[in-house]
């Protein structure tokens, strides 16, 4: 349930209003129970908010802090070892190596010397956090790859130049070359030699993500709430946490990827219904939190690890239940949430990755609706520094799959 009914005296003043239980002199239920003057028709006991809207961000703040610095750290950790383009190579065949000086490149295929031989195919392309990418290193590297397999040239078979929406570096596709030194006519428009195919993409195209683990509420208390009301909600500010990603990596590093995320809490407290005393016993709560939204994943694989850093924005959608014997009362709202991660994972092998990940999870709701135990239904609105705290700090391990 929202827990700014509590955040102030404008909010009490309502729930004095919507006053559903009232404490008890029976001994079993009145340490419990005395907390009741204050649970109106949405079990407005169970929930936690801050009292100005500097405490509903303080925490959030805070977390985000944490995020930020280890997101610092993954990155610089990742980068110290990535700075230079990724080079892969297929070799068909080789020769003694050739000095890089010695090694001619090629932009036209009817520039090719006749009768070159093709020693295999060469690829260089950003790694992920690669600064070293002008298009003078990429060249460098093509001429030095193709010296190793013994060639005497390169053929540049594909140029990507930076781009804002794939990658910032310079990217070359060519093929090492063993020439004659004899030059084809310029003229002549006749292909001396048959390409080879672009080596298969060093990474997965789609990752499927599921992870499990648990969450803590980040939002503080309300200090109107009485202790035996704190101590029921205390029992909800942490839960099991779930996710499932899919995502679609458009190059090697970058992707963008759909979220499924979850919260699931419980409590009970002892009570009963004011109108009817004689309709008592636990009141069991129960506290879901859906989030589903898309995201923006990069990767860096290093050796065995791959690590990762998402941002996403997405549908937030709170419910609060509760049941006492056949009666049921419930809340729901939704709003914008905002989801940061970072995680890492080993490789078991080329499809399958074991990985954890801690993640932040945001949102304010500011109107929800309220049905209380005999079915009247009411939609509350919060003021801006009376909006519920709804963010979570997870930290979750799981399993990735990889699919070429």
């Amino acid at each position: 349930m929202p827990t700014a009914l509590y955040s102030n005296s404008r909010g009490m003043s309502q729930l004095h209003k919507l006053r559903l239980f009232r404490s008890t002199a029976n001994p079993k239920i009145t340490q419990r129970s005395c907390a009741v003057e204050k649970f109106c028709v949405s079990l407005q006991n169970v929930k936690l908010i801050t009292k100005y809207q500097e405490q509903n961000y303080s925490n959030m703040y805070t977390i985000k802090k944490i995020f930020f610095y280890l997101a610092v750290v993954l990155i610089v950790a990742v980068s110290a070892s990535s700075c230079s383009p990724v080079v892969r190579t297929a070799v068909v065949k080789s020769y003694p190596a050739v000095a890089q000086e010695q090694v001619t490149v090629y932009w036209d295929r009817s520039e090719v010397p006749e009768n070159s031989e093709e020693l295999g195919a060469i690829v260089v392309t950003d790694g992920g956090f690669t600064t070293q990418c002008d298009s003078l290193t990429v060249i460098n590297l093509v001429k030095q790859e193709s010296g190793k397999m013994g060639g005497n040239a390169a053929l540049i078979t594909e140029h990507k130049r930076p781009s804002i929406w794939t990658s910032t570096c310079h990217r070359m596709w060519a093929t090492a070359l063993k020439t004659n030194g004899l030059q084809l006519p310029k003229s002549d428009t006749s292909t001396p030699t048959t390409i080879l195919p672009k080596p298969p993409r060093a990474h997965s195209r789609v990752r499927f993500v599921a992870n499990l683990g648990y969450g803590f509420r980040t939002a503080k208390i309300s200090p109107d709430l009485t202790p035996d009301e704190r101590k029921d909600l205390e029992q909800r500010m942490s839960g099991l946490v779930w996710e499932a990603q899919v995502t679609y990596f458009f190059q090697d590093y970058m992707g963008i990827g759909l979220d499924y995320c979850g919260y699931y809490a419980t409590s009970s407290y002892p009570t009963y219904l004011t109108d009817m005393p004689s309709v008592s016993g636990i009141l069991n709560t129960s506290d879901i939190m859906t989030y589903i939204g898309p995201a923006l994943i990069v990767r860096t694989p290093f050796k065995k690890w791959v690590f990762d850093y998402s941002f996403g924005m997405g549908y937030f959608d709170y419910t609060s239940k509760g049941t006492l014997n056949d009666f049921t009362a419930s809340s729901n709202g939704s709003t914008l949430g905002v989801k940061y991660g970072v995680g890492a994972s080993y490789k078991l092998d080329e499809q399958l990755e074991i990985g954890a990940s801690l993640q932040l999870l945001g949102g304010l709701l500011s109107k929800y609706s309220v049905t209380d135990f005999y079915g009247m239904t009411k939609t509350v609105t919060r003021d801006l520094e009376q909006r519920e705290g709804l963010g979570q700090f997870r930290l979750m391990v799981g399993l990735r799959y990889n699919i070429k």
